[in-house]
C-alpha cells in the first residue's frame, strides 16, 4: 500500500493535472477497460475453478487445462492489440476532449506503446492466481511490491527527462519483474505448468470460459461504465479526468488491498467449503473475512471522510495542482470514501455466490448495477455536474448488495448485527475525526494527518473487539510482559 501511495505522490509531483495526464489516464483506462471487459471473467472465477478441476479431476488434469487457457489468451489477446491499433486515431478522437494534432498524435502514441502491456499483465494475473490456487499467498505480494518498488526508481530517473513516457517506460520494467518473479516462484513450487501446445489440453480452456461466461457480459457493461465516466469528466474540462483520477486512487487502493484478501483467501476457503457441502464453516468464513475487511475501512475511511484536505494537500499539493483543482480533488475523495462501503459489500457477497455456485445471481446482479450506472451517468452528469458520479455508483452498489445478500444464504441475524454494527462505529470514528479537523485547519498538512490518525488509533483500540481483534487486550498484554 504505501509504494502505491508514494506512486501517487510522484505522479501529481511531475505531472500535476494536466493534458497530458489526462491523455494519460484515457489510455490507460481504455486497456483496463480491453484487459478486464475480455479477461475479467476469467481472472476473477479461475480460482475457484482451478481448485474445483484439482479437486475433483487432479492436479494434472488442471494444469493442462491451465495451459491451453494461457494458448487461447495470447492469440486472443494478439488479435485484440492488433485491431486496436488499427482503430488508434478513431479512439483518439472519439475520447480527447482538445482534439488538436499533438494531443492526438500523442494518445496514438502512449496507446501503441502501451498494447502488449495486455498480454503481459493477464500472464501475470494468471500466474499468481495459480499460486494462490496452491495456497501461496505471501510470495505473490512480496512480488509485486519488488516490481513497484522498481517501477518508482524508474519513474524517478526518467520523469525529468522524457515526461509522461517514463510512465510507460517504468510500467514495462515493473510488469516484466513480476512475470519473472512469479514465474520464478511456480517453477520453485514444482507446478509443472508447462506452456507448450503439446502438452496442453487444446480444449481445456472452455471448462475455465464456460464457468466465467455468465459474467462476461456484466464485465462488459462494468467497463463501460468506466469508460463513460472518464469521457463524461473529460468533455467537462482540460483536468477534470486528472482530477477524479486523483481522488479515485484512494479508494483504488483499498479495493486492491481488500480485494486480494478476498480473492486470494476467502473464495478458495468458500469453494472447499461449499465443494465438502460444510454451511456452518462456510458462514463463519464469511463473516470472519468480512470483519477483517472492515477493520481495514474502520482506520482508512475516517481519514479519506474526515480529514480528505489534509490528506489530498498532503498527496497532491505539489505544485502542479492548482488550488481549484485540490479542492475539487478532496471533494472527490471525500464522497468516493462514503460511496466505497456498500462496494466493499457487493464484493463480498458477489464473491460469495461465486464460490457457491450461485454464479448467475451475481452475474443478473453485476448487469443491472452496471446498467444503471451507466444511464444515471449520462442523464444526470451533465444536468447536475460531475459530483453526482460517487453519489450514483455508491448508491446502484448499495441496492445490488442488499438484493445479493437477501438472495444468498448469508442473510441471517448476525450478519446484518455486525454489518450495522461496524458502520455504527466507522461514523463514530468519522464524526470524531471530522470535529477534530475544524480546530486544526492551520496546521500543515502532515501534522494535521498524523494528529487525525493519533486520534482514530486512539478510539479504535477499544471499538476494536467489536471488529473481531481486541486490540486493547493485546496492547495490555504486551505491556505486562
Amino acid at each position: 500500500m504505501s509504494v502505491s501511495v508514494l506512486t501517487v505522490i510522484l505522479t501529481a509531483k511531475f505531472f500535476g493535472v494536466s493534458i497530458e495526464k489526462d491523455i494519460w489516464v484515457l489510455v490507460t483506462t481504455l486497456i483496463t477497460t480491453v484487459v478486464q471487459g475480455v479477461w475479467g471473467p476469467i481472472n476473477e472465477t479461475f480460482r475457484a475453478k482451478f481448485v474445483f478441476i484439482k479437486e475433483k479431476e487432479g492436479e494434472g488434469s488442471a494444469l493442462k487445462k491451465t495451459t491451453s487457457l494461457l494458448m487461447f489468451i495470447f492469440l486472443v489477446t494478439v488479435f485484440v492489440s492488433i485491431l486496436m491499433a488499427l482503430f488508434s486515431r478513431y479512439l483518439a478522437t472519439f475520447l480527447l476532449p482538445e482534439q488538436t494534432s499533438l494531443a492526438v498524435k500523442l494518445f496514438i502514441t502512449i496507446e501503441i506503446v502501451m498494447l502488449p502491456t495486455i498480454l503481459l499483465n493477464e500472464l501475470s494475473s494468471i500466474g499468481i492466481s495459480v499460486l494462490n490456487s496452491y495456497e501461496v499467498y505471501y510470495i505473490p505480494e512480496i512480488a509485486g511490491t519488488i516490481s513497484s518498488l522498481v517501477n518508482i526508481v524508474v519513474l524517478v530517473l526518467l520523469a525529468p527527462l522524457c515526461g509522461i513516457y517514463a510512465l510507460c517506460v517504468s510500467s514495462y520494467f515493473s510488469t516484466l519483474l513480476l512475470i519473472g518473479l512469479v514465474a520464478l516462484n511456480i517453477s520453485k513450487k514444482g507446478i509443472r505448468l508447462n506452456v507448450r501446445l503439446s502438452k496442453a489440453d487444446k480444449h481445456g480452456f472452455k471448462d475455465f470460459l464456460i464457468f466465467a461466461l455468465p459474467f462476461f457480459f456484466p464485465y462488459f457493461v462494468g467497463q463501460c461504465n468506466a469508460m463513460v465516466e472518464k469521457w463524461l469528466a473529460s468533455g467537462i474540462g482540460t483536468g477534470v479526468v486528472s482530477s477524479l483520477d486523483y481522488a479515485r486512487q484512494f479508494t483504488i487502493i483499498l479495493q486492491t488491498i481488500i480485494g486480494s484478501i478476498l480473492t486470494t483467501i476467502m473464495v478458495p476457503i468458500l469453494a472447499k467449503c461449499y465443494a465438502n457441502q460444510k454451511g456452518i464453516e462456510f458462514r463463519n468464513a464469511f463473516a470472519e473475512n468480512m470483519s477483517v475487511v472492515f477493520s481495514i475501512l474502520g482506520i482508512a475511511l475516517p481519514i479519506m471522510i474526515s480529514a480528505a484536505h489534509p490528506l489530498c494537500g498532503f498527496f497532491f499539493d505539489r505544485g502542479m495542482v492548482a488550488h481549484d483543482s485540490l479542492s475539487q480533488i478532496v471533494n472527490f475523495t471525500r464522497l468516493y470514501a462514503i460511496a466505497f462501503i456498500p462496494v466493499v459489500m457487493y464484493i463480498l457477497c458477489g464473491y460469495s455466490l461465486l464460490a457457491s455456485g450461485k454464479g448467475k445471481t451475481y452475474a443478473m446482479s453485476g448487469v443491472l448495477t452496471q446498467i444503471a450506472i451507466v444511464i444515471l451517468y449520462m442523464t444526470l452528469v451533465p444536468l447536475i455536474g460531475i459530483f453526482t458520479m460517487p453519489i450514483i455508483w455508491g448508491a446502484a452498489h448499495a441496492a445490488s448488495f442488499m438484493y445479493m445478500l437477501y438472495r444468498s444464504d448469508l442473510y441471517t441475524g448476525d450478519i446484518m448485527y455486525k454489518l450495522t454494527t461496524y458502520c455504527f462505529i466507522i461514523t463514530i470514528l468519522c464524526l470524531c475525526v471530522w470535529w477534530l479537523n475544524e480546530y486544526i485547519q492551520q496546521v500543515n498538512y502532515f501534522l494535521a494527518l498524523l494528529i487525525s490518525a493519533t486520534l482514530i488509533l486512539i478510539l479504535y483500540l477499544p471499538l476494536s473487539r467489536y471488529f473481531g481483534i481486541d486490540l486493547l487486550t493485546k496492547a495490555k498484554q504486551i505491556l505486562k510482559k
